[in-house]
């Protein structure tokens, strides 16, 4: 009786293994920043939110090395052209002055679109938003952002909310979504994966 109890759990084990949660796994996070001027909050606070829900993020950025704001260095794992959609659950474009440097950029387009089409959990905050415009993400989608009328030019549907969600697409306006657009981002892949712990 002992070992058909122990079969049964063994065999529903698997079974739900092979729905997709991700028991005893870190998701993967990748976050795209610009080169200069990152803004601290939305990386720090957002990255931290990530990390203590037991999201593994990974920093990729046009150069080898990237700064915020207040030219702290933030740490690079790795380049643009190096990027593998498939190693990552999720993608976040973080915000910052210098991030316009990537709006329409073919690098970030091809890997936001990798995200994309493979189905991923994609986020932007602040301006990283118009970087998911350019890339062509947001059409007919309820977003939110810094500017109503930039982000209605990439055909979304604005919602003026601090941080909006559709489907699998995360958008928040600035710096004080930065804590909500990390929340947010966890509660996506958690509905997709189950426990991230």
């Amino acid at each position: 009786m002992r070992s058909c109890i122990t079969a049964v759990n063994v065999v529903t084990l698997l079974f739900v293994a092979s729905l997709g949660f991700s028991y005893g796994r870190d998701a993967g996070v990748l976050f795209l920043v610009s080169p200069t001027k990152n803004h601290p909050k939305e990386y720090g606070v957002t990255r931290q939110v990530l990390e203590s829900s037991h999201c593994r993020v990974t920093v990729a950025c046009k150069d080898p090395t990237a700064k915020d704001l207040d030219g702290r260095n933030i740490p690079v794992n790795l380049t643009l052209e190096k990027v593998s959609p498939e190693d990552y659950e999720a993608v976040a474009v973080i915000g910052g002055y210098s991030v316009w440097k990537y709006v329409g950029d073919p690098e970030v387009n091809r890997v936001l679109r990798g995200f994309y089409n493979s189905g991923k959990h994609i986020g932007g905050i602040c301006a990283g938003t118009y970087v998911l415009g350019a890339a062509g993400l947001l059409k007919g989608r309820r977003v939110t952002g810094p500017n109503s009328r930039k982000l209605r030019k990439y055909g979304a549907q604005y919602v003026g909310s601090l941080v909006q969600r559709d489907g699998k697409i995360i958008t928040a306006k600035g710096p004080s979504a930065s804590e909500a657009f990390g929340r947010a981002l966890e509660e996506s892949l958690r509905k997709t994966f189950g426990t991230l712990y």
